[in-house]
């Protein structure tokens, strides 16, 4: 579920305040959700996440997630993960009876800073709903976004504040200025930064799963692989972004590389390539591969089609 968001949390393009172009829908229909189960399935992950925004569940997405996660755990065994915003220990209870076995809710700052990023709900809301999580007996998974304005002190007490719950993992974001939210020109962070923060955390949660999540490739940059030494994993994904590319038709099949350029105040910021493989589609394709694989049936096809081409073009001319 995406968009239709009444509240106002600064840093986020789907509420209610951001002018941000994003994709708005409903809870997606059982075949939707049951593809994209299947598909993190086939790829050997074990733990399959909802994420519905919104302030909090309405009672028909409750329902609906009655319905449709015993089956996803039936079916293929994965770990459910919701995330659905404010829950009161009823809603939590009805999650955890229906086989959910974690809640994302994150903190995403201290109980000082929220103010200045969100003034449609109270922190107070969200720590009632970790309380409500463990008292369902569900799995926790609570962190913070780090870059939106926030004092190293206001980090620091997040940290504490998340060690109180001990939550089964902390994801760590860190700000990804997006145009349309009234965060969009905070520039904050540097690679070191983001580094001693995810020390801090390993230090005041040292058995959590800590995680390096939203905006590692913008900020950590190139030493992204050294806040794998105080966190356990990263989350990764299938875009970043999108985009176009127009290429020649003659343009030979094979593996470029592509080079991805940060640019900022004119002065690349950092640079990373990939491997793009270019291939033919369709009946093209087909045509190619017999060239390449069989070329004298080739030959021989494009001969006799050059000949009732020919004897076609007699007949009408």
């Amino acid at each position: 579920k995406s968009g239709y968001c009444p509240e106002d949390c600064s840093y986020c393009s789907q509420s209610r305040i951001s002018r941000a172009e994003i994709n708005k829908y409903d809870l997606l229909d059982d075949e939707h959700i049951l593809a994209g189960v299947e598909l993190a399935h086939d790829r050997q992950a074990k733990t399959y996440c909802i994420v519905l925004s919104g302030r909090k569940p309405r009672e028909r997405d409750l329902k609906a997630l009655e319905r449709i996660v015993p089956e996803i755990r039936q079916r293929w065994g994965l770990q459910i993960c919701i995330s659905a915003g404010f829950l009161s220990p009823s809603e939590a209870k009805r999650l955890k009876d229906c086989g959910v076995n974690r809640v994302n809710h994150n903190l995403n700052t201290s109980e000082r800073f929220y103010p200045q990023i969100c003034t449609t709900h109270l922190y107070e809301d969200r720590l009632a709903t970790l309380r409500a999580v463990r008292e369902a007996g569900l799995e926790l998974c609570s962190g913070g976004i780090i870059g939106m304005g926030e004092s190293p002190e206001d980090v620091a007490t997040l940290a504490l504040t998340l060690a109180e719950f001990q939550p089964e993992a902390v994801p760590i974001n860190f700000l990804i200025p997006i145009p349309g939210t009234p965060l969009e020109a905070d520039w904050n962070l540097n690679p070191r930064y983001c580094l001693k923060v995810l020390c801090l955390f390993r230090f005041a949660l040292p058995r959590t799963e800590l995680r390096i999540a939203a905006g590692r490739e913008l900020h950590l940059r190139s030493l992204q692989p050294l806040g794998l030494y105080a966190a356990n994993s990263i989350f990764v994904g299938d875009r970043l972004f999108r985009t176009t590319l127009v290429f020649p038709a003659n343009v030979p099949p094979g593996t470029y590389q592509v080079q991805v350029l940060e640019v900022r105040d004119g002065t690349v910021a950092s640079a990373q390539s990939s491997a793009l493989a270019i291939s033919k589609v369709g009946l093209e394709a087909d045509l190619y591969n017999l060239a390449r694989q069989q070329p004298a049936l080739y030959g021989l096809a494009a001969i006799l089609i050059a000949v009732a081409a020919g004897w076609g073009a007699s007949l009408v001319f």
